[in-house]
């Protein structure tokens, strides 16, 4: 909307941080942000931190061992952030030494000043109860917030974006929970009661950006070179096939940015974990990881920005909350230099583009770089936009803390004028919304309500739109406002009403969700004349699958309808009304013959409810073995698996997929069919098979995730890195490694060595190598 307050709103996000952030001083009172560059009189070189998260409520039990170096002779205490913490050891080098809690702050004082010639260990073992900094969901799932001071409530030390350090985080939580945190995955191993992995990052992490996260996640992973790439889904958050997508859309996303900046991804693994509730987090990124939940296209959003701070963000980072503008503006200039690339690859069919979504995704957290994307498209000063074009890489090989005046003086300096970034708060994007609408008849009446919900932030403003209704055969329309924040209306039609449907004004990007009567959907899906309509009613319609008049209207309509993308909207319908019913197996078998893809398609899915039907049975079979429809055939395994029992769909999936070793045109299919019922040794063997250099990449890493998922704990891990550390493909030598934590601890250094004798693959050498220093 044209007349947004971003003012307003502006000021409005930086209250909410100022009421919820505390970040301690030297003095121990409590600051609305980090304090301007605290004093550091040592050199930290390095974090080592033990969590047990999940154990004892939302009590956190650790162990921080900083690895430091005075800068002097003279450094008699430290100061430390340790809000709300209790201390219960700790120690330098071992030997006991005091300290004192001194409001938010922990105070070590130094009975001897550490020699500055070397190396020392300071280490605190403390208990956390925090009440901001991490949260503890209702479903089990924990996880850290990335606002200002956030880390300081679940690690104490010198929580600032000054401190930076290779990390190692030893993370422990209950069975069966998984683990997530900064770095790239070590180990994972089980312990007594509990589950631990160990996250390694290698390059400097600003402590301020530390993450971590448990819960009953389902994982992915990919990788981008050397980068492991994974998504930690929450149970009932998102569909696989839509895990995949996102899965690669971040991979070609890295190594878009890789090119546009000229430079690796700073942190060696990138984990993107999706939750059913984000708790209302306002900066979604951190130290290798983003925080969001999947909804439609816009998650691929939020990752993509997630992503482009790592470089501004992350590896060069603010040094405040509040005077960080200059950093997201860098983020979004990445994003629409992207935007361009995508539209020129776009024009290519044989490329695939992913464009990033032009809409305002929970505003709150994603707000200010979408007002500095909309900036940077309207701004007319080309001098401007262009040293922030010539900046861009030069920032992007640059670590450390910018601040916003260091920024707008590398501005002045290569264009002569003087541009605040704040100045970007001043332009008023457009800024799209979603409502749910839910349409009621008002009993003994003629009039109708709409009551309005917003499902993205509270837009404080009166909303122009146009009703739509058909009365007596005829549309109509009419103009109503209502309120931005929610709302409720009583519209008087004049007469009964077979329907109505709604559109924003021109100007608006707003989308309507419309819960409405049974019957309107009934009627759009009878005699709208919009396919895309009819359409949406059919699914519209599931909702009201217990209404004993809707399977004898859809059989009706089903043979009338002529859009082969509405009748197949209408079998997906059917299928749930009948739900494997006997007798109702007719129209889907028939559906399966139709000269329409889609169809056939959604055919075959509904036969996989007809268990027991011998019948449906041999028709799948019949269609795996003679059909030349490639996509209808793996439908049909996918359906043939739901149909026999899961003995029985292992031996017929382990046949076919000998049968299929040449072709390979369904062997992707059936080794997923065959991993989604329990392993047993004789699919692990049959799987086994396709990872030898025989197969395609895409099944030899398709067959070597499912047995990595599936069937970690049998044998073939432990054979698989000496099996395979000569294989032709590098990625499958890359692989390799991640299966040298399961050898014998005395084979370890051994095999890496011979590796580093006789690899040339810089890649696969510099991980072997990072791998043995670790032994």
């Amino acid at each position: 909307m044209k007349s947004v307050l971003l003012t307003v709103l502006f000021i409005c996000l930086n209250t909410a941080a100022i009421q919820a952030i505390h970040s301690p001083d030297q003095r121990g009172t409590r600051v609305s942000d980090y304090p301007v560059r605290p004093d550091m009189e040592v050199t930290y070189a390095g974090l080592e931190l033990q969590l047990e998260a999940g154990f004892d409520g939302k009590k956190i039990r650790g162990m921080a061992a900083y690895r430091f170096r005075p800068k002097h002779a003279y450094v008699d205490k430290l100061v430390w952030s340790a809000p709300g913490m209790t201390i219960r050891e700790l120690t330098l080098n071992g030997e006991r030494v005091p300290y004192r809690l001194q409001g938010d702050s922990l105070v070590i004082s130094f009975p001897d000043e550490p020699d500055p010639g070397r190396e020392h260990v300071l280490s605190a073992s403390y208990t956390a109860d925090p009440e901001f900094g991490v949260h503890f969901r209702h479903n089990g799932t924990i996880f850290s917030s990335a606002l200002p001071g956030s880390t300081a409530h679940w690690v104490p030390g010198p929580i600032h974006p000054w401190a930076a350090m290779p990390v190692v985080i030893r993370l422990e939580v209950p069975e069966p929970l998984t683990g997530v945190a900064t770095g790239a995955l070590e180990v994972e191993t089980s312990t007594d009661g509990g589950r631990l992995f160990v996250f390694r990052s290698a390059v400097d992490v600003p402590l301020s950006g530390l993450f971590f996260a448990a819960g009953q996640f389902e994982v992915e992973d990919s990788f981008s070179g050397t980068k492991n790439l994974r998504i930690y889904r929450e149970e009932g958050v998102s569909t696989p096939d839509r895990i995949q997508e996102l899965l690669s859309f971040m991979t070609r996303r890295v190594r878009d940015y890789e090119r546009l900046m000229q430079s690796e991804i700073p942190l060696q693994a990138f984990h993107a974990v999706l939750l059913s509730d984000n708790m209302w987090e306002t900066c979604p990124y951190y130290a290798g990881a983003v925080v969001t939940h999947d909804e439609s296209d816009q998650a691929g959003t939020v990752i993509a920005r997630a992503l482009a701070a790592q470089w501004f963000g992350i590896s060069l980072r603010p040094e405040r909350w509040q005077e960080s503008g200059h950093i997201t503006l860098l983020q979004a200039l990445a994003a629409e230099k992207l935007s361009e690339a995508d539209w020129q690859a776009a024009k290519d069919p044989v490329e695939e583009a992913f464009i990033i979504p032009e809409t305002v995704y929970q505003a709150r957290s994603m707000d200010q770089w979408q007002w500095s994307r909309h900036f940077l498209r309207q701004n007319s000063m080309p001098v401007y936009t262009g040293a922030l074009d010539g900046l861009m890489r030069t920032l992007a090989a640059r670590k450390g803390v910018l601040t916003s005046f260091e920024f707008s003086s590398l501005i002045y300096e290569i264009t002569g004028r003087w541009m605040d970034t704040p100045q970007i708060t001043e332009t008023q994007p457009d800024m799209s919304l979603r409502y749910r609408v839910a349409a009621e008849e008002i009993r003994g009446s003629d009039r109708i309500s709409l009551t309005f919900e917003a499902l993205d932030d509270l837009f404080d403003e009166e909303i122009d739109v146009r009703v739509y209704f058909v009365r007596d055969g005829r549309i109509h329309d009419r103009s109503v406002t209502f309120s931005g924040t929610g709302d409720r209306l009583e519209l008087s039609p004049g007469g009964f009403i077979n329907n109505l449907w709604m559109e924003a004004a021109e100007e608006n990007d707003i989308r309507f969700h419309l819960e409405k009567p049974f019957s309107y959907w009934l009627y759009q899906l009878r005699r709208d004349e919009d396919a895309d309509r009819r359409k949406e009613a059919a699914l519209a319609l599931r909702d009201f699958s217990t209404d004993p008049d809707l399977q004898l209207a859809v059989q009706d309509l089903l043979n009338r309808e002529q859009d082969p993308e509405v009748l197949a909207a209408m079998h997906r319908l059917m299928a749930e009304l009948t739900s494997g019913a006997s007798g109702t197996e007719r129209r889907f078998l028939e559906g399966i013959t139709s000269r329409h893809e889609l169809i056939r398609l959604e055919s075959m899915k509904a036969l996989g409810a007809y268990r027991g039907n011998s019948q449906v049975e041999n028709q799948v079979l019949s269609v795996i073995q003679s059909s030349d429809d490639i996509r209808l055939v793996n439908e049909a395994i996918r359906t043939y698996r739901k149909l026999i029992s899961g003995e029985d769909f292992r031996e017929f999936a382990i046949r076919f997929l000998r049968e299929d070793r040449q072709d390979q045109l369904f062997s992707k299919t059936l080794i997923e069919e065959l991993f989604a019922i329990p392993a047993d040794e004789s699919a692990v063997n049959a799987v086994r098979e396709y990872l030898n250099a025989g197969y395609s990449f895409e099944l030899r890493w398709l067959a070597f995730r499912q047995l990595r998922k599936h069937a970690a704990h049998t044998g073939w891990q432990k054979d698989f890195a000496r099996e395979f550390s000569e294989d032709p493909d590098p990625r499958i030598r890359f692989a390799t490694l991640f299966s040298v934590s399961l050898m014998n601890l005395e084979d370890r250094g051994p095999f890496l060595d011979s590796r580093m004798l006789v690899e040339y693959d810089i890649r696969i050498l510099k991980q072997a190598s990072v791998l043995a220093s670790q032994e």
